[in-house]
């Protein structure tokens, strides 16, 4: 095919065409201009397009003055007189539907606009150039009006026709395929984009690399979540980034590095909520770092950020227990009691009073576990209570606990048990004292 010609009326044209900045490249509205430039019908050099007349470019430069200067109405009504009453070739009408397809994009409506695009492709012998960008346009309208269908087909027509498409356009498809649910083959477009961008993670947008979370997290890929919000925390930290990240490696079970992120995030203060805190310290009780816990919550709690409630407390005093801090334990164990009037908690804080040998703090507590109820073993706080006793040497009032305490099937063969240990100590006891000589009263003077 040989190469065409340009008349001398459309070279002027064409030239005027770039000197008013309606070359046919995407526009700052992201719509082609109506008019081609010179250069791109330079290199449409193996299609025969029909030369633009002069006349018919005058009224083109004319309504887009119209639609420059706000007059819609008027550039509508010049356009629709343009139509029906000019006989145009079809690279005239092809510019006309180009120009109907601006108007209707400046006025927000993409319908329209993506319809005037359609009727442009069916005009023949279309400029390559003029076809490429119609194409592209084409797919970004519909995908903003949400026909993804009919923007993968467009889009597709477009890499026909593209030699070399840029990262844009594949990260459009890899849009494209994620609405169609093809997240693998979106995955691909990605990284073709990504190629293109050098293969540097810092040179990535931000939003590309939140639809590659969006493909990995739906196919349940949890390695490559690890990756690319690795990424996300290193080039563009945020809260929520380090908060998903963290999750991620909770799933793929690997608590230390969920640890080493929650601990970078409660250090920046992104860890605000009441649940973000206490999760935080549930981590670290679960990676024997139950000191720093306690630390974390009760700091929390004195300033105010998460609420002293009998939970927070019980959660506190469990992570000041297994710190060994009991003093501490004990005291945030008796604000959840109190707080909440539960047994349970008195019961737990006569086990640790025992375990330190504290009696008579262990004698008060199981009476008062005894005393609010709902335990699930309520004959082992009689046996508890029993013990404080015994070792006060309160013989009589042991035997009467451990008499209690066998009244309850779970704890009577371990209270008869205390029982018979305590007769005998007692009556060790009682001979050992009567074994003692009594010194003889003074004689009087």
């Amino acid at each position: 095919m040989t190469q065409r010609v340009l008349t001398s009326s459309l070279a002027i044209a064409l030239t005027a065409a770039c000197y008013m900045g309606g070359g046919a490249v995407l526009s700052t509205t992201g719509m082609p201009s109506p008019l081609v430039s010179a250069q791109a019908a330079d290199n449409d050099n193996v299609r025969r397009t029909p030369a633009m007349r002069q006349n018919i470019y005058k009224r083109f430069s004319r309504i887009r003055e119209l639609a420059n200067q706000g007059q819609m109405a008027k550039a509508f009504e010049s356009l629709e007189d343009l139509r029906s009453g000019t006989d145009m070739n079809s690279y005239e009408r092809a510019l006309m539907w180009n120009l109907t397809a601006f108007l209707h994009y400046q006025e927000n409506n993409q319908a329209e606009a993506a319809h005037a695009y359609e009727k442009l492709l069916e005009q023949p012998n279309l400029p390559l150039s003029l076809e490429q960008d119609t194409w592209y346009s084409l797919a970004k309208l519909r995908m903003v009006l949400e026909n993804y269908h009919g923007a993968r087909e467009a889009l597709n027509e477009w890499f026909a026709l593209k030699e070399e498409p840029g990262a844009d356009a594949y990260i459009m498809q890899a849009q494209l395929r994620y609405q169609s649910e093809a997240y693998r083959e979106a995955l691909e477009s990605m990284d073709r984009a990504m190629a293109l961008k050098g293969g540097r993670a810092s040179d990535v947008p931000e939003n590309w690399y939140l639809l590659q979370r969006a493909c990995y997290y739906q196919l349940e890929n949890y390695q490559g979540l690890e990756d690319v919000l690795g990424k996300l925390v290193a080039h563009y930290p945020k809260r929520d980034y380090l908060m998903q990240l963290s999750a991620v490696y909770g799933e793929l079970d690997q608590p230390e590095k969920q640890l080493a992120v929650k601990e970078a995030a409660y250090e920046k203060g992104f860890l605000t909520s009441e649940q973000n805190v206490m999760s935080f310290a549930q981590l670290l009780m679960s990676q024997d770092a139950s000191f720093r816990a306690a630390r974390v919550i009760q700091k929390a709690i004195d300033e105010g950020q998460v609420p002293a409630s009998t939970q927070n407390l019980r959660q506190l005093g469990d992570a000041w227990l297994l710190a060994k801090e009991y003093d501490s334990a004990l005291k945030a164990m008796g604000q959840a009691a109190e707080q909440a009037g539960d047994g349970s908690l008195y019961f737990r804080m006569a086990q640790v009073s025992v375990d330190l040998g504290r009696w008579e703090d262990a004698e008060t507590y199981s009476e008062k576990a005894i005393a609010v109820g709902g335990l699930d073993s309520p004959g082992m706080a009689h046996v508890l209570n029993g013990l404080a006793l015994f070792n006060q040497d309160a013989f009589d009032g042991a035997l009467s606990a451990f008499q209690r305490a066998s009244d309850y099937s779970a704890t009577r063969n371990m209270a008869q048990q205390w029982q018979e240990y305590v007769r005998k100590s007692q009556k060790r006891q009682q001979e050992l004292e009567a074994s003692i000589p009594k010194d003889d009263p003074p004689k009087p003077a």
